[in-house]
Formats: structure tokens, sequence, C-alpha cells
């Protein structure tokens, strides 16, 4: 049954996004806020159908943690869940991803409409250069630039280190650093088909203090982030397995 679940959800999302991302491709010459509630519509219809199709979906906590206004939001990214999320609930989302997805037809336009800042990964100290220029950008107009300190997504319970090009953001943004943890891995492995019925936790813990030098902050940042995944992780498998 949930492979049947699964797949139900699968074809929903792929037939949904890609008609609505066609059917609206002549708003992408309209101001970015007719674009912005594009992307809201088709983010909240993506959660829509996953919490009815498969019996997952997600619960906030501590969102009175983030601030209004420019922000650097470090989250911990185990599924392609998180890329759905956010935009469903924040105002002024935007992604730091691998500029690949920017070449996608119709979808990597809608990327690039909303300020998304693409990162080539093979180019070194230049992309970390290229990250800053735009975030610096983005973060002057009020955006959340969402960043995975990880680099990747990462397993459930695997235990990756944190890159550094978060601290550069940290260092030279003069913005609140907000950690995220989640576990959306608990249900929907990065590189697994089906989708478990449950709920992810995502957790806005309290802005990283200003001062740190790079390895106090990259420290920091992954306990809090791994602390507090420890606990939702926890909270969920006792739920789990008192609704077997």
């Amino acid at each position: 049954m949930t492979f049947i679940r699964s797949l139900l959800f699968t074809t929903v999302f792929l037939i949904g996004t890609g008609l609505i991302s066609v059917v609206c491709t002549p708003f992408l010459l309209m101001p970015v806020s007719w674009i912005r509630k594009i992307v809201r519509v088709w983010t909240s219809f993506i959660m829509f159908s996953m919490r009815k199709l498969t019996g997952l979906d997600y619960k906030i906590i501590g969102k009175e943690n983030l601030p209004s206004g420019a922000v650097i939001i470090a989250s911990k990214h185990q599924s392609a869940f998180e890329t759905f999320a956010y935009p469903a609930f924040l105002d002024n989302a935007v992604f730091i991803l691998k500029k690949e997805l920017m070449a996608i037809p119709f979808f990597g336009w809608y990327l690039k409409k909303i300020g998304c800042v693409g990162i080539d990964r093979s180019a070194g100290a230049s992309a970390a250069k290229k990250m800053l220029v735009g975030c610096t950008r983005e973060l002057e107009k009020g955006k959340q630039i969402i960043i995975f300190p990880e680099g990747t997504r990462t397993a459930h319970k695997a235990n990756k280190p944190y890159q550094s090009g978060i601290y550069l953001l940290y260092k030279r943004c003069g913005v609140p650093v907000i950690p995220v943890a989640l576990n959306s891995g608990q249900f929907w492995g990065r590189k697994t088909f089906t989708k478990k019925a449950g709920v992810i936790t995502i957790e806005f813990l309290p802005a990283i203090q200003t001062g740190l030098n790079k390895q106090d902050f990259l420290a920091k940042l992954k306990e809090n982030i791994e602390t507090a995944y420890d606990v939702i992780t926890a909270e969920a498998e006792s739920n789990i397995s008192k609704n077997r």
C-alpha cells in the first residue's frame, strides 16, 4: 500500500508540476511578486497532495526564532521535501543550489526569477565568491537565504561534516544565521521512492551568536542542529512505535 500511495503522489506531482510550470510561463514577464504567488500555490498543492495521498504531513516548531527580514537559514537536508516545504510557508525564501538545476527548462526559469543562487561546485574559490555576491544581493532585498551546510542531501542518521560556505555568509553578510533541524529522512529517504506516513518536524532554533571564529561557528552550528535532530528523531520513533 505504501508503494501504491507513493506512486500516486509521484504521478500527481509530476503532472501537476508540469502543468503549472508550462501554463504559468507567461507570468515570468511579470514582477517577481507574481511568481512568488505561483510558487506558493505550487508548493501548497504538493504539500496537500503529499498529506492526502501518502499520509505524510509536517509541523513547525520554533518559528518565533525566525526574525522578519533578511536572514540566513542553515537547514539540515535529507530529502526533496525541504525544497517544497520552505516556499510553502516562507514569504521570501531563495535557495543556494547547484547551477545545473537552473538550466532545467521551465522549472529553472522560476528558480532564476525568484532569485535563487546557483553554484558551480567544481569551481572552487570562485564559486564561493559568486555565492557571496549573489547572497548579498538577495539579502539586500530582504530575502530569506536557505543553505544546506552539509552540502547535499544526507541519509537519516548519517554524520557528515558541515561545509565552510555557511561560515563565509555568517562572517560577511551581517544577518542572523538560524539553524534548522528536521527529520524528513525518517519518512522520505534521499534515494527512496516510497514516502511513509507520519509527521516530519521542522524546528527553527535560536540564532547563532555573532563574532565566532570559523572552527567555533561550525562546531556550534552542528551541535545545535544535531542535538535538536536527535530529539525530534527520538520523538518520531516513539510515535511510530505507539502506532504499530
